[in-house]
């Protein structure tokens, strides 16, 4: 990845940040650290992400917004009992989260199989386009 910069839609750790683009965890991180042991907790720095724009990322966040307030009624602040979250309820707002940022099918693929990479094995290779 050095020397070469991140594009909208590349598949990055969480740190360090590419600004101006903004790291985009698919699968909602406190999803992750509440349900999956193997992901280390919340915010790991080597987490894959995946790098959208500032108006792509905001889309990802009003979806949830959306989701949190058909949940709890409110669109900030509701409490989630994250562990009582399915695996098919997450992975369906992932993917709202990713249609609303508008992100290709091959990225959405490339992040999948970056997580599931970094679950097995602690790391991933990061995934340029």
């Amino acid at each position: 990845m050095t020397g070469c910069p991140v594009k909208e839609f590349d598949i990055v750790p969480y740190r360090p940040t590419t600004s101006p683009l903004e790291n985009h965890h698919g699968v909602l991180d406190i999803w992750m650290a509440k349900n999956v042991p193997e992901y280390g907790g919340k915010y790991p720095k080597n987490s894959p992400t995946i790098a959208l724009s500032k108006d792509a990322h905001d889309a990802t966040k009003s979806t949830y917004r959306d989701w949190l307030r058909e949940k709890t009624g409110k669109p900030v602040g509701g409490k989630i009992d994250w562990n009582n979250i399915s695996n098919r309820e997450m992975h369906k707002l992932t993917e709202k989260m990713f249609d609303s940022a508008n992100v290709p099918q091959v990225n959405r693929g490339a992040y999948y199989r970056a997580l599931n990479q970094y679950l097995y094995s602690g790391s991933f290779d990061p995934v340029k386009f």
